[in-house]
């Protein structure tokens, strides 16, 4: 009996002495420019890849995924659940709870709702709830000598809407291309979104 016990306190010391590697993806390797930003992400949960073992960085995000990934990344997961968990059964898209959230916060964008969660979220949506959260929780740019360029795409936006592009670069959190665009209407990726959850979280 003592040397079963003996084998099995062995046992485990070595298997507690092994590394513990994290989960990689088929698609995304240390090359990739944001590869430690998704596996910090993917370490701490708040976010993760596809059944077949993907990431498909450069997939578009939707608005029900970056919902989620931003409130998960700023409040419990169990608070959520707390307001919203009854609700899921009579809830349309796994991801009501979410945009719910989001929209009960004043943070979604003016001319958005919380339908359409299935379609690829833009830039400036992205920017303006991230802007709202930021003012909430009294985010703040960590930085140093950070100088963001002023955008040359902005003009076309409501006055509302360009302020909160402008706060969200200057925060760090979303930041300009090298020509000095924003580029409002494009789509973000999985890549990208990742990149600006990581800015979140370290803002925090």
């Amino acid at each position: 009996m003592k040397r079963k016990v003996a084998v099995i306190f062995c046992i485990t010391m070595i298997m507690c002495a092994l590394p513990v590697f994290a989960l990689t993806f088929s698609d995304l390797t240390n090359a990739h420019w944001a590869y430690e930003n998704v596996m910090g992400l993917v370490e701490k949960g708040v976010i993760n890849g596809y059944q077949d073992g993907t990431y498909r960085p450069e997939n578009d995000v939707t608005r029900g995924e970056f919902f989620k990934l931003i409130v998960t990344s700023v409040d419990d997961e169990e608070y959520i659940e707390s307001f919203y968990g009854f609700m899921k059964p009579l809830l349309p898209h796994w991801a009501s709870m979410y945009a719910l959230y989001i929209e009960d916060e004043g943070c979604m964008m003016a001319e958005k709702t919380v339908t359409d969660l299935d379609t690829s979220i833009s830039r400036l949506e992205m920017a303006v709830t991230i802007a709202k959260i930021a003012m909430k929780n009294n985010l703040r740019n960590i930085e140093e000598d950070y100088y963001p360029e002023k955008l040359t795409d902005l003009t076309e936006l409501s006055e509302e809407n360009r302020l909160y592009v402008e706060y969200v670069v200057e925060l760090g959190i979303i930041k300009g291309y090298e020509d000095k665009t924003f580029r409002p209407n494009q789509n973000m990726t999985r890549a990208e979104v990742a990149t600006v959850i990581s800015r979140v979280l370290e803002r925090k």
